[in-house]
């Protein structure tokens, strides 16, 4: 009887250990692939930059805004591109590819100029943000309202690379 006990906790002793072991090998693999065909679909990669950059109303005689450093964003998820100027109003702005029942979003990117220009189709606003490749040099528009009038605000810039 006593040796029959003794076997017996030894193979209960066996299984748990076993379905411990398991379990342990189990979370091991089972997070990083969880991550691995979870992860890449939901997160956006991104690459921030500064830049100095002007903003001038040109409809609006001698209107224009101080210069500012702001910092660029620029975001892909699939196949769209989003950019953001994080800045002082009036340059915080976000401009995107994504199209949507109220937005219209184009890719303008070419090998030589990455770029985006989104139009919301109920008020007609457009946004247009354009980085030469080469020259770093940050180019768009945005449409914003002045004085209780829409006009286009056009931004020119440098960008410095990050090191």
């Amino acid at each position: 009887m006593c040796t029959t006990l003794r076997r017996l906790m030894d193979s209960n002793q066996r299984v748990s250990i076993m379905s411990s072991s398991f379990a342990k090998r189990l979370g091991l693999l089972g997070i990083p692939l969880v991550l691995t065909l979870w992860g890449p679909s939901s997160f956006a990669d991104d690459f921030k930059m500064n830049c100095d950059v002007q903003g001038t109303v040109p409809v609006m005689v001698d209107k224009t805004f101080p210069p500012a450093r702001v910092a660029l964003v620029i975001q892909t998820l699939g196949n769209n591109i989003f950019i953001q100027i994080v800045g002082p109003s009036p340059y915080d702005m976000k401009v995107s590819t994504l199209a949507t029942k109220v937005m219209s979003g184009t890719n303008l990117t070419n090998p030589k100029h990455l770029g985006v220009r989104a139009k919301n189709k109920e008020t007609g606003q457009e946004s247009e943000l354009v980085i030469d490749q080469k020259t770093v040099t940050l180019t768009g528009y945005n449409d914003i309202e002045v004085q209780k009038q829409m006009v286009r605000l056009v931004l020119t810039g440098q960008c410095v690379l990050p090191k």
